[in-house]
């Protein structure tokens, strides 16, 4: 690498590491229940979108035993808040011929962007977004 090379990639990092990368983030945390019992095994996926609905991000985390989640960093502004439920766990061999296909608990609406009703304002540093759903 030439000298003058050395120098640009040198400024220009050092300009990034002053002014920061990226856009502002925050974090969710709170307890997802579904009818009044923790959703064990769930997840909670963000998706930041924009006016015309088009996700701009994702960030999902998992929700622990007493229903509790938390978010890694997500980008600020509006986003939709999606569940699901623990995952499906299928046979690995034929099933007996009365054994059901588990089906997730979280209803169809919480599922897809088109139909949740949860939405979420992210704002900068730690926020509290308690979920709680009905079948």
């Amino acid at each position: 690498m030439t000298p003058t090379l050395s120098r640009i990639g040198l400024t220009l990092a050092a300009a990034l590491g002053l002014t920061g990368c990226g856009s502002p983030t925050g974090k969710l945390t709170g307890k997802v229940t579904l009818d009044d019992a923790p959703l064990v095994g769930g997840r909670v996926h963000v998706c930041r979108v924009d006016e015309a609905g088009n996700v701009l991000s994702t960030t999902s985390a998992e929700v622990a035993a007493d229903g509790s989640y938390a978010t890694p960093d997500v980008p600020t502004g509006p986003a939709k808040v999606l569940l699901q439920g623990p995952p499906l766990v299928f046979p690995y061999t034929k099933p007996p011929p009365d054994w059901k296909p588990p089906v997730d608990p979280v209803p169809v609406r919480y599922r897809q962007l088109e139909t949740t009703d949860l939405i979420v304002v992210v704002s900068g540093g730690v926020q509290e977004y308690p979920i709680s759903v009905r079948k």
